[in-house]
């Protein structure tokens, strides 16, 4: 990334294609499958669709384990919106077009304000917000467009590759995760680009969640833009 301007406050061409902001607290109960699509239909309005995954045919007294209750049970869309719930968990996604942080954030918010005082969210573990990107461009996708490099024996040039790193930073999870080559819906090719920044649920939860996520938005943005070689962050346009 260059240099001495900061961080950009936007991209022209927005690599951007899943934003996902995720809660996970600790129950007892699977209650939170039940009934958190009626309460967020009273707060959102009616779903465009509503779609139960194949976890939540697995025999319910298995869902409170580790493997599933921490996996989405349900999900609802509403134009290019996303919630899940799982027995542990709620999050809010969006699909592009992203209409920036603080549109995004102030969604992900409201949907996870729908927990406040509710019996079956005894406390809450996790935070996590995640980014996936796709960096498209004419030429084949190389790992050389990032500040990034792999090799295997002798060999840096790969038909197709995936590569997951994992690190901690001040409390912080931070996974990237690099594959070539995807296809976006409207038919670009390019490089995958990944980031998951996870961390403790603040004590405090409901005076501190927002600045919570905000923090994890600041890492998760500079982690991105870390990657980034200075000609790829040209070609992505961006503003300052």
């Amino acid at each position: 990334m260059t240099e001495g301007k900061g961080l950009p406050t936007a991209l022209r061409s927005e690599p951007i294609v899943d934003v996902v902001c995720e809660v996970r607290f600790e129950t007892d109960s699977t209650d939170a499958v039940s009934l958190l699509p009626g309460i967020l239909a009273e707060s959102f309005g009616d779903f465009d669709r509503i779609e139960r995954s194949p976890v939540s045919d697995i025999p319910s007294e298995f869902h409170l384990r580790d493997e599933f209750r921490f996996q989405p049970h349900v999900k609802l869309a509403k134009a290019n919106r996303w919630i899940s719930i799982g027995p542990g968990m709620i999050s809010a996604s969006t699909l592009p077009p992203y209409g920036g942080w603080q549109d995004f954030s102030a969604y992900a918010f409201a949907v996870i304000s729908v927990l406040k005082g509710r019996k079956f969210a005894k406390s809450f573990s996790r935070i996590s917000l995640r980014y996936t990107d796709v960096i498209a461009h004419d030429h084949p996708p190389h790992i050389g467009w990032l500040n990034a490099d792999l090799r295997i024996g002798n060999q840096r040039s790969f038909d197709s590759f995936q590569v997951r790193t994992q690190r901690e930073d001040a409390g912080v999870t931070i996974i990237n995760q690099i594959a070539g080559p995807a296809k976006t819906i409207d038919g670009r090719t390019g490089l995958i680009v990944d980031v998951d920044t996870i961390g403790s649920a603040p004590d405090d939860f409901w005076d501190k969640f927002d600045e919570a996520f905000n923090s994890l938005h600041a890492v998760n943005k500079r982690a991105f833009f870390d990657l980034l070689t200075s000609e790829t962050l040209g070609r992505l346009g961006p503003e300052y």
